[in-house]
Protein backbone atom coordinates (compact mmCIF):
# COMPACT_ATOMS: atom_id res chain seq x y z
CA UNK A 1 0.00 0.00 0.00
CA UNK A 2 2.82 2.40 0.85
CA UNK A 3 4.41 1.63 -2.51
CA UNK A 4 1.21 2.61 -4.40
CA UNK A 5 0.91 5.81 -2.40
CA UNK A 6 4.54 6.71 -3.12
CA UNK A 7 4.08 5.94 -6.81
CA UNK A 8 0.99 8.17 -7.02
CA UNK A 9 2.81 10.98 -5.17
CA UNK A 10 5.72 10.64 -7.59
CA UNK A 11 3.38 10.87 -10.62
CA UNK A 12 1.64 13.99 -9.30
CA UNK A 13 4.83 15.84 -8.34
CA UNK A 14 6.61 14.92 -11.57
CA UNK A 15 3.78 16.26 -13.77
CA UNK A 16 4.72 19.20 -15.99
CA UNK A 17 4.24 22.65 -14.56
CA UNK A 18 2.57 25.28 -16.77
CA UNK A 19 5.10 27.85 -17.89
CA UNK A 20 8.23 25.81 -17.15
CA UNK A 21 11.22 26.67 -19.28
CA UNK A 22 12.72 23.17 -19.58
CA UNK A 23 12.63 19.68 -18.09
CA UNK A 24 11.64 16.23 -19.09
CA UNK A 25 12.43 12.57 -18.84
CA UNK A 26 15.98 11.41 -18.08
CA UNK A 27 17.71 8.16 -17.22
CA UNK A 28 21.16 6.78 -16.59
CA UNK A 29 23.51 4.51 -14.69
CA UNK A 30 25.37 4.85 -11.42
CA UNK A 31 28.39 3.23 -9.79
CA UNK A 32 29.58 3.76 -6.25
CA UNK A 33 30.31 2.40 -2.83
CA UNK A 34 28.26 1.61 0.28
CA UNK A 35 29.03 1.51 3.98
CA UNK A 36 26.85 -0.06 6.66
CA UNK A 37 26.49 0.54 10.37
CA UNK A 38 29.64 0.68 12.54
CA UNK A 39 30.98 -2.88 12.90
CA UNK A 40 29.10 -4.07 9.82
CA UNK A 41 30.59 -4.83 6.43
CA UNK A 42 31.47 -1.75 4.38
CA UNK A 43 33.19 -0.68 1.20
CA UNK A 44 30.91 -2.72 -1.03
CA UNK A 45 30.32 -1.61 -4.60
CA UNK A 46 26.91 -0.36 -5.68
CA UNK A 47 25.77 -0.35 -9.30
CA UNK A 48 22.42 0.39 -10.82
CA UNK A 49 20.21 2.52 -13.00
CA UNK A 50 17.78 5.39 -12.53
CA UNK A 51 14.96 7.11 -14.36
CA UNK A 52 13.20 10.33 -13.51
CA UNK A 53 11.33 13.39 -14.61
CA UNK A 54 12.42 16.94 -13.91
CA UNK A 55 11.03 20.43 -14.23
CA UNK A 56 12.74 23.78 -13.95
CA UNK A 57 11.41 27.23 -13.30
CA UNK A 58 14.11 29.89 -13.43
CA UNK A 59 16.94 28.50 -11.27
CA UNK A 60 14.77 26.13 -9.19
CA UNK A 61 14.86 22.48 -10.24
CA UNK A 62 12.38 19.81 -9.06
CA UNK A 63 12.68 16.12 -9.91
CA UNK A 64 11.05 12.81 -9.13
CA UNK A 65 13.29 9.78 -9.53
CA UNK A 66 13.23 6.00 -9.17
CA UNK A 67 16.48 4.06 -9.00
CA UNK A 68 17.50 0.48 -8.41
CA UNK A 69 20.92 -0.58 -7.19
CA UNK A 70 22.66 -3.89 -6.58
CA UNK A 71 24.60 -4.10 -3.32
CA UNK A 72 25.57 -7.00 -1.09
CA UNK A 73 26.01 -5.65 2.42
CA UNK A 74 25.44 -6.95 5.94
CA UNK A 75 23.75 -4.38 8.17
CA UNK A 76 24.30 -6.50 11.26
CA UNK A 77 21.68 -8.25 13.35
CA UNK A 78 21.06 -10.80 10.60
CA UNK A 79 19.89 -8.20 8.06
CA UNK A 80 21.47 -8.40 4.62
CA UNK A 81 20.66 -6.19 1.65
CA UNK A 82 21.25 -7.50 -1.87
CA UNK A 83 19.50 -4.66 -3.68
CA UNK A 84 17.65 -1.45 -2.93
CA UNK A 85 14.97 0.43 -4.87
CA UNK A 86 14.67 4.12 -4.06
CA UNK A 87 11.80 6.55 -4.67
CA UNK A 88 13.20 10.06 -4.39
CA UNK A 89 12.06 13.66 -4.61
CA UNK A 90 14.88 16.04 -5.46
CA UNK A 91 14.88 19.79 -5.12
CA UNK A 92 17.75 21.98 -6.16
CA UNK A 93 19.19 25.18 -7.50
CA UNK A 94 20.89 25.75 -10.83
CA UNK A 95 24.53 26.82 -10.31
CA UNK A 96 26.28 27.67 -13.58
CA UNK A 97 26.16 24.54 -15.77
CA UNK A 98 25.14 22.31 -12.87
CA UNK A 99 22.44 21.62 -10.34
CA UNK A 100 23.08 21.34 -6.60
CA UNK A 101 20.23 19.39 -4.99
CA UNK A 102 18.89 17.74 -1.88
CA UNK A 103 17.06 14.41 -1.93
CA UNK A 104 14.48 12.75 0.31
CA UNK A 105 12.48 9.60 -0.15
CA UNK A 106 12.02 5.92 0.57
CA UNK A 107 14.51 3.10 0.22
CA UNK A 108 12.78 -0.24 -0.34
CA UNK A 109 14.43 -3.65 -0.04
CA UNK A 110 12.83 -5.97 -2.65
CA UNK A 111 14.21 -9.18 -1.09
CA UNK A 112 12.47 -8.46 2.23
CA UNK A 113 8.74 -8.63 3.03
CA UNK A 114 6.67 -5.95 1.23
CA UNK A 115 7.01 -2.54 2.79
CA UNK A 116 10.41 -3.21 4.36
CA UNK A 117 12.76 -0.32 3.98
CA UNK A 118 13.25 3.09 5.42
CA UNK A 119 13.66 6.79 4.84
CA UNK A 120 16.57 8.32 2.97
CA UNK A 121 18.13 11.77 2.82
CA UNK A 122 20.96 13.00 0.68
CA UNK A 123 22.53 15.54 -1.60
CA UNK A 124 24.13 15.64 -5.01
CA UNK A 125 25.48 17.70 -7.85
CA UNK A 126 24.86 17.15 -11.58
CA UNK A 127 27.00 18.90 -14.20
CA UNK A 128 25.68 19.36 -17.76
CA UNK A 129 28.16 18.26 -20.42
CA UNK A 130 25.90 19.44 -23.26
CA UNK A 131 24.05 17.44 -25.87
CA UNK A 132 21.59 16.21 -23.20
CA UNK A 133 24.32 14.42 -21.18
CA UNK A 134 25.16 15.10 -17.54
CA UNK A 135 27.51 13.60 -14.97
CA UNK A 136 27.23 13.89 -11.24
CA UNK A 137 27.67 12.46 -7.80
CA UNK A 138 25.23 11.72 -5.02
CA UNK A 139 25.51 10.75 -1.37
CA UNK A 140 22.50 9.13 0.35
CA UNK A 141 21.90 8.18 3.98
CA UNK A 142 19.38 5.35 4.47
CA UNK A 143 17.74 4.55 7.81
CA UNK A 144 16.93 0.82 7.72
CA UNK A 145 16.77 0.41 11.52
CA UNK A 146 13.25 -1.08 11.27
CA UNK A 147 14.68 -3.95 9.17
CA UNK A 148 17.32 -5.08 11.67
CA UNK A 149 16.70 -6.75 15.02
CA UNK A 150 15.70 -4.51 17.91
CA UNK A 151 18.55 -2.43 19.23
CA UNK A 152 20.72 -2.78 16.09
CA UNK A 153 21.76 0.12 13.90
CA UNK A 154 20.49 -0.29 10.33
CA UNK A 155 22.11 2.69 8.66
CA UNK A 156 23.46 2.57 5.12
CA UNK A 157 25.47 5.30 3.41
CA UNK A 158 25.99 5.25 -0.36
CA UNK A 159 28.19 7.43 -2.55
CA UNK A 160 27.64 7.17 -6.31
CA UNK A 161 28.96 8.64 -9.54
CA UNK A 162 26.21 9.04 -12.14
CA UNK A 163 25.86 9.65 -15.85
CA UNK A 164 22.48 10.60 -17.33
CA UNK A 165 20.88 11.18 -20.70
CA UNK A 166 17.89 13.50 -21.15
CA UNK A 167 15.28 12.15 -23.57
Amino acid sequence: MRFLFALMLFAVLAAPVAGQDDGGLYGGVQLGTAAGAPGAESGQSVSGFFIGYGTRRDAIVLRGEVDHGQVNIDLGGGATINSVTRLKLLGGYRVGDGVLYGAAGLGLIPSRPPGDGGLLLGAGFDFDLGRRVSVGSEVLYHDFSAVTQAGRNGDLLTLSARIALEF
